[in-house]
């Protein structure tokens, strides 16, 4: 072989490399998918949200099915509350626990509370206290205030798990300095534990402190009630039931960081 001959043959990539140039441009591929994928989705539950914005239910549920298929965490969500109330779909418990437990496995919190709640209620899943704590867990571990609350109040009444006050009070603190909906609840089951040690010392000062946090709360509640009832008083009765509608949606589905719990056997 000639000096030119030994040049070409320089030039020519070992198999090995080829195979692993190859492999990166796969993945690149795959992960250009990947986001196209996503992307679509999201458009379709975002077509899904219009349509049941203006009471289509039935095309709602369609679109968000396309999207819950291609691994949306949040339209798995909406389709399982959809079978869940039997809005646009037939009611169907068994298919509402079927795509929450879909997301739940995702690592999404929403649908671990969703699915916890339905192995509490029995609904769609055989009744089970130790997968609905699991699944609680998880879900309050990444911050979802509604499992958080879900969690302290099923530990301070004892009475499917043992009684555990310092776990009750834990999950009412983390709850407590939110702003939230919940938190006037959790502020004044922490004044009565405060108040009567349950939990955490005994502290007339902090219990003074929580009653008053959850009496200020109940006062911004209810002023906010009245603001919202005297804007819905200017509106036409279509108008109002269609507001009512979206805020029923948002609360349902909005109940929203590890733990290292072992998943229960199945």
């Amino acid at each position: 072989m000639n000096n030119e001959d030994e040049k070409a043959a320089n030039l020519v990539p070992s198999p090995s490399h080829a195979l692993l140039l190859a492999g990166s441009t796969s993945l690149v591929q795959r992960g250009m998918q990947d986001l196209i994928d996503a992307e679509e989705a999201e458009r379709w539950l975002n077509r899904g949200l219009e349509l049941s914005g203006e009471r289509r239910y039935e095309e709602a549920a369609l679109w968000y099915r396309k999207a819950a298929e291609r691994g949306l965490a949040s339209a798995q969500l909406r389709l399982g509350w959809s079978y869940e109330c039997g809005c646009g779909v037939p009611q169907d418990d068994n298919q509402a626990a079927l795509w929450y437990r879909e997301g739940a496995d995702q690592g999404d919190a929403n649908l671990q509370l969703a699915l916890a709640l339905m192995y509490l209620e029995g609904k769609g899943v055989p009744h089970d206290a130790e997968r609905a704590i699991f699944w609680l867990r998880k879900s309050a571990y990444q911050g979802d205030v509604g499992a958080q609350s879900k969690l302290a109040s099923i530990y301070e009444a004892g009475e499917i798990v043992p009684q555990d006050y310092a776990q009750a009070a834990y999950w009412y603190l983390k709850v407590a300095v939110l702003d939230h909906h919940c938190s006037q609840d959790a502020q004044s089951r922490l004044g009565h534990m405060y108040e009567n040690g349950l939990g955490v010392p005994k502290d007339p000062e902090q219990a003074a402190r929580w009653y008053r946090e959850a009496e200020q709360g109940d006062r911004l509640a209810k002023a906010a009630l009245a603001a919202t009832v005297q804007r819905f008083q200017k509106l036409s009765p279509e108008a109002t039931a269609s507001v009512l509608n979206k805020v029923y949606e948002r609360v349902r589905i909005n109940l929203r960081p590890k733990p290292s719990d072992t998943k229960p056997q199945s």
